[in-house]
């Protein structure tokens, strides 16, 4: 029996996707550009059963509820059909190395893991060359849409059908402000299906895809105070849409945080670095090797122990 284990790792965008054009082939409604966290990974572990069937086998570190089993198993039959091996049938164990479904893209790492395993475990069973990275991505995305960045790196830009690999001279570490480990009550499945049917959707798009455009030159030639400006200014916009369409995820405890985090700025103002939010309450940070003691100096003195790096 063939046993796969894949490993893959979360992202964060810089420049966001919110919305989509096509909801079945989760298809985004603008460009964004991501950063890949190496740090922040997905395990899936797939082996053959001698079953007429495919069972999640639920690790505990990080149990999936109900419904997150059912949207992976669909992705898995969806694979199967794609390449005609349903008399394949397999045990999967999903597990993160971080908290899932509150702002750290758990998603997109399970799925991308989920994917790679799937396709290589069938491409060994029917002797067949296994997929090019393009090809695993697209077939990613059909699960979570921004999976398919986690295929690419150290930053990715997904674009329409383009999806592509970009870099930056700057060494840039990340870290995550730790505000909530809970569950998120609104998805960001869901979100993009209430943004998808806003009317503030479409003014949205031509700004990210702007900063899109903007941002590759800044990452290529290293620019922090573009890259920051530009990063800053989508995570707002894109907290902006979907507060004016009833979705929240800047709590008080963002608030207060965000306001500590100035705070200390204006007291180091060689202190530079860059805060984005996905869809969640937990603030990223990125940070050049300069902004490193600076940040865990902060951390220190806020008593903020929660992070992730």
């Amino acid at each position: 029996m063939i046993e796969i284990k894949s490993t893959m790792p979360s992202n964060i965008a810089l420049i966001k996707y919110m919305g989509k054009s096509q909801l079945t082939s989760n298809q985004a409604a603008n460009a964004s550009i991501s950063l890949t966290l190496p740090h922040l990974t997905s395990t899936c572990i797939v082996k053959e059963n001698e079953s007429n069937q495919d069972r999640f086998i639920v690790d505990e570190r990080t149990p999936l509820t109900t419904q997150e089993q059912q949207k992976a198993l669909m992705h898995i039959e969806r694979l199967k059909k794609h390449y005609q091996a349903d008399d394949i049938h397999l045990d999967i164990t999903s597990y993160n190395t971080f908290p899932a479904s509150c702002g750290l893209a758990s998603s997109a790492s399970s799925m991308a893991a989920i994917t790679k395993a799937v396709v290589t475990l069938i491409c060994q069973k029917n002797a067949k060359p296994e997929p090019e990275t393009q090809t695993l991505a697209q077939l990613s995305q059909l699960g979570s849409g921004s999976s398919c960045r986690s295929f690419f790196g150290p930053f990715a830009l997904w674009h329409g059908d383009q999806k592509a690999s970009l870099g930056c001279p700057i060494n840039i570490h990340h870290r995550v402000i730790m505000l909530s480990s809970d569950e998120k009550k609104i998805k960001s499945s869901e979100a993009h299906k209430i943004i998808s049917a806003s009317q503030d959707l479409p003014q949205r798009i031509q700004r990210a895809n702007k900063r899109v455009a903007d941002l590759i030159p800044a990452l290529v030639e290293g620019d922090w105070s573009a890259i920051k400006n530009l990063t800053e200014a989508d995570s707002k916009d894109m907290h902006w849409l979907l507060e004016n369409n009833g979705i929240y995820y800047r709590n008080a405890h963002v608030t207060t945080c965000f306001e500590k985090l100035k705070s200390f700025m204006q007291q180091k103002p060689d202190f530079s670095p860059i805060t984005t939010m996905d869809a969640g309450p937990n603030i990223h940070v990125l940070l050049r090797d300069f902004d490193v003691p600076y940040f865990d100096h902060f951390i220190q003195t806020h008593a903020l122990s929660e992070v992730l790096a």
